[in-house]
């Protein structure tokens, strides 16, 4: 009896070691799962932060390109207004100076007329 209780005791002892052997081996591949998993995890996020990183400095460039882009058309723009701006100010300077002739011509040949018909009143009361 006494050995049947020693050979009880030493097999629930071997049991239960097996056992805390079991669970530890359970509990040790379950840690190097999640370490995988977390590592998975960890890389696809590395990875997901690169690839912004990447469209977004991608994205900043084509903007910053596109920025120059306009500022030089609106350079250009500025520049042709300004040329049409100077074209009309010679324009109207070279029409204000005919005008200012032709003034002083109908002005003399107002005069003129003037004076004909002047002269014509005269002759026709003398």
């Amino acid at each position: 009896m006494l050995e049947e209780l020693r050979r009880l005791g030493e097999r629930i002892q071997s049991t239960s070691q097996d056992l805390i052997k079991n669970q530890t081996e359970r509990e040790q591949k379950l840690r190097e799962e999640l370490n995988k998993r977390y590592e998975l995890v960890q890389s696809g996020v590395k990875s997901q932060l690169e690839a912004r990183q990447s469209y977004e400095a991608e994205m900043q460039k084509r903007n910053e390109e596109r920025i120059r882009s306009q500022s030089l058309a609106v350079d250009e723009l500025r520049r042709l207004i300004q040329a049409d701006r100077d074209k009309y100010r010679e324009r109207f300077v070279k029409v204000n100076d005919a005008l200012l002739i032709l003034d002083k011509h109908l002005d003399a040949g107002n005069k003129k007329i003037d004076r004909i018909v002047n002269a014509e009143i005269d002759a026709r009361w003398a």
